[in-house]
């Protein structure tokens, strides 16, 4: 915040010199800005005050045990010193080396804290007092270095981040030159060509001149001596730019040069040690116990630091010159010393358990380039030294050595030059190939590692390592992309040769030798263990050279592909054109295509291999009965093709192929790795952001976007779109940044890998419009393609049972022999249709890791291809019902696998163990939130009801064998889990078949629910036929009719003839009584709990409308739910019914199509009996959570999906609303639920029929029936014995007559008010809460403010007097009599002194309840107040909008809150509506009549409340008295707030507050 302040005052001078009529503008906009005193402008005094008191403190808490303080100490350190660098920095500088220092070992936990602070403070000290810092440099590095501690790992990666820092700004071993003149000239605000642009000039002068001028200075010669601010030992640095200081600051950089060179030599012997020591600890942690995630990630965040670390001090060394030509170069000594001492460690040691951090070291030396004699080309000589170490004798070397020089070998070529890297191929095929032949596992896959990374450097674009050391005359000063751009190594020709020499020896030509020709079968013999190391070269080919293997590109026009408009590939295929002649062009053009190929064969065969296949057979009485089996071979000879299927490392690496040919383009990370990235980079920003330097540049940038001069045309470009097409850079200290030119690199390469993963997204995109056009021209390619090609471009025969075994074997063995040979096989649309086709098979394997792999490669590419699943779902719905498939062109399995056949395939343990993997994957398919396959399914009504068919129409648990069941359960609950979280966000088409469907659907949950209650039993019973043929149901006449005399539609009388014959694999009955016994028991409780789930999420308002499409629905689904709610007694069901009670009871009364006759009916028959609300109370109490504190405090033990099913269709009842929010008294008590006052005040309100003249007296008498019966249970609910729902029953009481008391008060209001007091409501409470316990006040505190909120004080004035006789009758009060106040209008003394003498007659705990619930009228009247200032309206008006709203939420739709006039209008502003001026004088008028008529009310609290109030502050128990305090308070500030309202003084008697004041100050 006080950098803020700085930055504001800093950049006012400077936008008054580069814009001044902006400038003027906006000091008239924002006068304050020219204010001096303002509390936007800080002076020179006030700041120098500040930062002397706040910079103590910070160092204190810089060196707290408590980690957060102490990072807030390090943070506000710096933030200091940025403000005030000049005289910050030296003293900071100074208290911390004191922590590093060896005298300080006593407070050794100092030196951490002092290490980061230090690393901080580096570019401040370099930018602003340069000298000062320089001549400390050599001290800090000698203290430093004892950072490197093995045994220490927190302080050593703060010295690790001390030094890359450090490095960061300054050069290892090479002379600065800097010119102070150059640094104070003015440069231009202009957008620069490569997309940068700055928003000030000389933003860092202007902030320098508030810490330099005379008034700051003046302000520090004023401090005390003993002040720690003031205990700088120079002065602060001057800017004058003469001859002896640039002299002496070039001595100092030449000594701090020499110092730099020294330490780097002492700083790799530290590094040497930790690897030791780091290797140590590695084998020791292997030997023990496995190491936890906090482990993990600590060794990752090292690794990464040292990384940078090493890469950073390497670069440092040399750089590269930018200006257009290559030069400049290394210093060669350093380099050459440092390159010397980390071959000779290389040569001489071995450190097997730190073979990572030793391939990062050897990335870091390889890192260096310079230029060759020609300066032609950039040489990376630390490669050149340590190639023939890691390489020499690896043959004889054991394979714990070998594996540990080609990882440091790995390392080494990731950063090199290819042009060294070329120098040495030979070398590189050599070791390749050696590593990738060995029989060694673990040589194998680091001779991957090898080849990836090598693939990598020949092929891919990346950002020079090197191009991060710092620029000369930048001391501390932020690097800039303009006249700087940053330097890439792009592949070349001979690169790109040599990349493809490499692909087709370890590629190609490996997979030709994965078997042996059979001469006796005509075929191959496949070598197992060949295809897994096979398939693991091609995972890891693809994963560094995916940048060239390009997909497929159909326009002829264009050779080139400009017309693409994915830069990544673009870029990629313009390289290859160029670069490369048309024999290697071609061949990697189509090598994506032919590794496509290949992995879908194989992902076929093994799909085959475990297709179940349905036969027929004719047993001995010459019945035909069905079958079915696993396609498999008895054949020896085929054996090898049979392992494939039952091979796990095989499945696995297939389906990390897939996955990597179907999504990766270029050689980059996964999103998410991407992602922890670039949320690292920012966080190394946010260290080194110079807050004062960044706030100026937001403020002037956002000043000259209000005046139009940054952004739009304003970049002087003549492109009228450049600007919104290109987002430039803000670049330089000028635009607030303060970077080193690390980050610079880091974040242009981030950028680069960014467009790589948005080509994942893209190049689908392009290649499904390619094969729509290719279609719309009747493009045929048969005749270009050969037989392996035909099969390989039509997924729908490769996974088909169409195509035998033999046939397989014999394409893929073709592929094999022919996969070295250039065809016309491309990566087209199809294959990759093709490969995700696979997958969906791996996802259905038997082998449940195969399954997972599948599921995982399939949720990563699913996402890219969400086209392809328009085609797939109806097939993955019919798999789930065992629906038959006839495999014909129409009907492809898409991979998945035939449930229908699978569900009579039998094993030897005759259990249905094929049939559950298959549903288990594809349960998985559809339940992957990522894939986005619940989005589909819920787009149209036709595929809802299909989804709703398919999950409750099949048994499929009871055909699961025992141990599978609970598995399978589990992997359908997923699916409805995606379901019941999707739905809330759609919306049904209305109109058309979209129509129909929806009924249909309705009408099928319908006739579910009321089978398996009994509703329909009867009727289906009744009708069924006596005869029952072939297994078939008959109805007599062909209908049903059901209770109401409604014809039942034709889908209703489908279901009850699938109901009927629901039972597979077991006989039908003949007879009637069997056939209804199987209706009542066929229908499962999980089955039922899913239906009304069902049934809840999609009936809405329409469905509620009395049309002639669904007239019976409403009727159907109202006396469904009332059996239902009477029927399932604390059973989950009821509370899911409970919650389509809750639904139907809002839909009706905010459906205006509902009829009159069907309300009355549903008032009259149904809702106003006895039973029903006893049986609607009992439901609230169930809806509760357990009472944990009985029974043992165990919570519901649930089975798998119940809770989430409660947990949607309650939402409909307690809906996540606020009770009282925004006020200072919020809800009291947890048991009280508002979903279920609410519930009960609109069930209530729902009697209401606004719509028919003269039925005022029939709702008041359905209203007052169903609110005495409600009552009447919640009066034996408040006196519930002991038990584990008695808690639950309390509540429901308070709930109760919350609801029934609201929906009263505003049926009644201006009615006959005071006979619902006395005869309703008082009474109740009269009999309810001296039943209550103590712990239950809250509940009813919070339900007598629900019912009374927003409500005028009149219309429960009977309420507030009955809870104030039964205070004065019950509180206790002193035996001698109390002196009280005389000031009282209408108070006889006599009266008040006789009444003092009375003794409380109730215990304390009974005066406790009553001074509790005092508390709530007292909080609503006062915040009625409010309501009252808001939006005064007429009270007639405001019934007759209640009475005719059927939407009764709270009166607050008319009366708004105080806090919402913020977010809505003004007071005047309300009244504007109005026609006239004379309208709005008759609302303020109003509002007037509304705060005197309160006044009744509030005399009856000041003369009847106070004085008993006042003569108790002694009461002796503590609750009580806690009570009392509470009134007064309110008591207090309610008439205050009154009396501002209103604007002058109460005509009602003398201030409360003064009142209880005078009382407290007279004891």
């Amino acid at each position: 915040e006080l950098c803020g302040y700085v930055g504001l005052k800093g950049c006012l001078p400077m936008l008054k010199m580069s814009h001044p009529e902006l400038y003027a503008s906006l000091l008239e906009s924002e006068p304050m800005l020219q204010n001096s005193n303002s509390s936007s402008i800080i002076s020179s005094k006030g700041l120098v005050a500040i930062l002397n008191a706040l910079l103590p403190l910070s160092q204190q808490a810089l060196y707290s045990k408590n980690q957060g303080v102490s990072q807030a100490g390090e943070s506000s350190l710096l933030s200091l010193a940025q403000i005030s660098p000049q005289y910050i920095t030296p003293i900071l500088l100074d208290f911390c080396l004191c922590a590093l220092d060896v005298s300080a070992i006593h407070t050794a936990h100092q030196a951490p804290a002092a290490i980061s602070v230090i690393s901080r403070l580096i570019q401040p000290g370099l930018r602003y007092c340069t000298k000062e810092f320089l001549n400390r440099l050599g001290f800090l590095l000698r203290l430093s270095l004892m950072g490197i501690d093995g045994n220490d790992f927190n302080k050593t990666i703060r010295t690790l981040i001390l030094y890359r820092s450090l490095t960061g700004w300054l050069i290892v071993g090479n002379n600065h030159t800097t010119d102070k003149n150059t640094e104070n000239g003015e440069r231009d605000c202009s957008s620069s060509m490569n997309g940068s642009t700055k928003v000030g000039k000389n933003m860092v002068h202007h902030l320098s001149q508030i810490t330099t001028s005379a008034t700051y200075r003046k302000a520090m010669d004023e401090l005390p001596s003993s002040s720690f601010f003031k205990q700088s030992s120079t002065q602060p640095e001057t800017t004058d730019g003469n001859d002896n200081d640039n002299n002496e600051l070039n001595l100092l950089i030449e000594e701090a040069s020499s110092s730099l060179t020294d330490w780097m030599l002492e700083f790799l012997d530290r590094v040497y040690g930790l690897l030791r020591s780091t290797g140590e600890r590695e084998k020791k942690a292997r030997s023990g116990s496995s190491s936890n995630n906090g482990n993990v990630r600590e060794t990752r965040n090292f690794s990464r630091v040292f990384k940078e670390t090493m890469m950073q001090c390497f670069a440092s060394m040399g750089y590269v010159h930018t200006n257009g030509q290559q030069g400049g170069g290394v210093q060669e000594n350093i380099h050459a010393l440092a390159v010397k001492s980390v071959a000779r460690f290389l040569e001489e040691e071995t450190l097997p358990f730190a073979v990572k951090e030793s391939s990062l070291l050897c990335q870091a030396v390889a890192a260096a380039r310079f230029e060759n004699s020609s300066h032609t080309t950039t040489n990376s000589p630390g490669f050149d030294v340590l190639i023939p170490i890691l390489t020499q004798n690896l043959s004889h070397d054991s394979n714990k050595t070998v594996i540990y020089r080609l990882r440091c070998l790995s390392g080494a070529v990731k950063s090199c030059s290819l042009h060294t890297l070329l120098q040495h191929k030979d070398t590189l095929k050599k070791t390749i190939s050696l590593a990738l032949a060995s029989d060694d596992k673990h040589v194998m896959k680091t001779g991957c590692k090898l080849f990836r990374h090598t693939l990598g450097v020949l092929s891919e674009c990346q950002v020079l390592a090197c191009d991060a050391m710092p620029r000369p005359n930048t001391l501390g000063k932020s690097s800039e992309l303009d006249n700087d751009p940053v330097v890439w190594q792009i592949p070349n020709t001979e690169s790109l040769v040599f990349a493809h020499e490499l692909l087709e020896c370890h590629v190609l030509r490996r997979i030709t030798k994965v078997g042996e020709e059979n001469k006796s079968s005509n075929g191959m013999v496949l070598n197992i263990q060949e295809v897994r190391r096979c398939l693991r070269v091609i995972r890891y080919a693809l994963r560094g050279a995916s940048g060239i293997i390009l997909d497929n590109y159909a326009s002829s026009s264009n050779s080139c592909g400009e017309d693409i408009k994915n830069p990544h590939e673009q870029a990629a295929r313009k390289l290859l054109v160029a670069t490369l002649d048309d024999k290697t062009k071609c061949a990697l053009m189509q090598l994506r295509g032919r590794l496509q190929s290949f992995v879908t064969l194989l992902v076929s065969f093994i799909a085959s291999e475990t297709f179940p296949q349905a036969y027929s057979t004719t047993s001995g009485n010459g019945t035909e009965t069905t079958s079915a089996e696993v396609i498999t071979s008895n054949d020896n000879n085929n054996n090898h093709w049979t392992l494939l299927s039952s091979d796990t490392k095989i499945c696995k690496e297939l389906s990390i192929l897939s996955k990597l040919l179907l999504t990766h383009r270029g050689n980059t990370t996964s999103t998410k790795t991407h992602s922890e990235l670039h949320e690292i980079w920012k966080g190394q920003q946010h260290l080194l952001t110079d807050f004062a330097l960044y706030t100026a540049a937001e403020f002037v940038s956002k000043t000259l976007q209000r005046g139009q001069l940054y952004g739009g045309n304003s970049s002087g470009k003549n492109d009228d779109n450049y600007c919104a097409s290109i987002s430039e850079w803000k670049d330089g200290e000028d635009s607030g940044k303060t970077l080193p030119r690390r980050l610079i690199c880091s974040r242009v390469q981030l950028f680069h890998n960014s467009l790589s993963l948005t080509s994942r997204f893209e190049i689908p995109k392009r290649l499904l419009a390619e094969q729509k056009q290719l279609q719309q021209k009747d493009i045929d390619g048969s005749n270009m393609m050969n037989d392996v090609d035909m099969v390989i471009d039509s997924s729908d025969i490769l996974f088909s049972a169409r195509i035998g075994r033999d046939k397989r074997a014999s394409s893929l063995t073709q592929l094999i022999q022919s996969i070295a040979k250039v065809s016309n096989n491309v990566a087209t649309m199809n294959q990759y249709e093709a490969l995700m086709d696979g997958l969906f098979s791996l996802c259905c394997h038997s082998n449940t890791k195969v399954r997972q792999y599948g599921i995982s490669a399939v949720s990563s590419s699913l996402p890219k291809y969400k086209f392809l699943l328009k085609n797939r779902l109806s097939r993955l719905l019919s798999a789930l019902r065992l629906e038959e498939n006839t495999d014909d062109d129409d009907n492809r399995t898409y991979g998945i696998p035939s449930t229908f056949a699978a569900k009579t395939m039998i094993d030897n343990q005759k259990k249905r163990k094929r049939l559950s993997e298959i549903l288990k994957g594809i349960c998985a398919l559809l339940s992957v939130p990522r894939i986005g396959i619940m989005r589909r399914l819920l787009a149209k009504e036709e595929i809802r009801y299909e989804f709703v068919q398919t999950i409750l129409d099949n048994d499929l648990v009871s055909l699961m064998p025992p141990e599978e069941m609970q598995a399978l359960v589990h992997y359908l609950h997923g699916i409805f889990k995606s379901f019941k979280s999707g739905f809330y966000e759609l919306k049904r088409v209305v109109g058309g078949s979209e129509e129909g469907l929806h009924g249909d659907c309705l009408n099928f949950l319908m006739n579910i629910l009321e089978e398996g209650s009994g509703l329909r039993t009867t009727t289906a019973s009744n009708k069924l036929s006596s005869v029952v043929e072939n297994g078939t149901t008959v109805l007599e006449n062909g209908a049903s009719v059901v209770e109401d005399g409604t014809a039942t539609s034709k889908i209703e009388q489908m279901a009850i003839e699938d109901t009927a014959t629901m039972t597979v694999g077991k006989e039908s009955s003949t007879t009637t009584g069997t056939a209804t016994n199987q209706i009542k028991t066929a229908t499962h409780w999980r089955k039922r709990l899913m239906t009304g789930f069902f049934l809840t999420s999609m009936t809405d308002a329409i469905d509620m409308a009395n049309t002639a499409n669904n007239s019976n629905i409403p009727t159907r689904i109202w006396n469904m739910t009332f059996h239902l709610l009477e029927q399932e007694q604390g059973q989950p069901l009821q509370r899911v019914i409970l919650g389509l009670f809750a639904r139907l009871v809002h839909l009706t009364n905010t459906s205006s199509s509902l009829s009159s006759s069907l309300r009355s009916r549903l008032s009259s028959q149904q809702m106003s009996t006895e039973a029903f609300c006893e049986t609607f109370c009992n439901a609230l109490v169930y809806d509760h959570k357990e009472d944990t504190s009985v029974g043992g405090g165990h919570d519901a033990q649930w089975s798998i999906g119940v809770a989430d099913m409660l947990h949607g269709a309650l939402r409909n009842v307690t809906q996540p609303v606020d009770l009282f929010p925004f006020m200072r008294h919020n809800q009291s008590s947890v048991v009280f639920k508002i979903g279920h006052a609410k519930l009960v005040e609109v069930f209530l309100l729902s009697f209401v029929d606004a719509s028919k003249e003269g039925s005022e007296g029939d709702n008041e008498s359905a209203l007052n029936t169903a609110s005495k019966h409600l009552l009447s249970v919640a009066t034996k609910m408040a006196g519930a014995p002991p038990s584990e729902d008695q808690r639950n029953q309390h509540g429901t009481s308070s709930e109760i007559f919350a609801g029934v008391c609201r929906a009263q008060l505003l049926f009644q209001q201006h009615r006959d008010i005071e006979s619902v007091w006395n005869t309703l409501l008082l009474p109740f409470l009269e009999d309810a809460i001296p039943k209550i316990p103590i712990s239950m006040i809250g509940a009813y505190f919070d339900a007598i403010r629900y019912a009374i909120h927003y409500f005028h004080p009149n219309t429960y004035y009977l309420f507030t007097a009955w809870i104030l006789d039964k205070i004065e009758a019950s509180l206790w009060q002193p035996t001698a009599v109390v002196d009280t106040p005389k000031s009282f209008n209408n108070i006889n003394d006599t009266n008040a002194a006789s009444s003092n003498q009375q003794q409380g007659t109730d215990s304390f705990a009974a005066q406790s309840k009553w001074l509790y619930y005092c508390c709530a009228p007292l909080v609503e009247i006062d915040d009625f107040e409010d309501v009252i200032a808001m939006k005064p309206t007429d009270a007639d008006e405001q019934q007759k909008q209640a009475v005719l709203q059927l939407d009764r939420n709270t009166v607050s739709t008319t009366k708004l809150p105080w806090y919402s006039s913020s977010l809505i209008q003004s007071e005047d502003t309300f009244f504007s509506n109005d026609k006239d001026d004379c309208a709005m004088q008759d609302n303020k008028q109003s509002r007037e009549q509304k705060l005197s008529s309160t006044s009744s009310t509030w005399k009856l609290i000041l003369d009847k409340l106070l004085p008993r109030l006042l003569s108790a502050i002694g009461h002796p128990y503590e609750s009580c008295r806690d009570h009392i305090a509470h009134c007064l308070f309110r008591i207090c500030h309610g008439h205050r707030k009154r009396i501002i309202m209103s604007g002058e003084q109460d005509e009602i008697g003398e201030d409360p507050g003064n009142i209880i004041v005078n009382k407290f100050s007279a004891l």
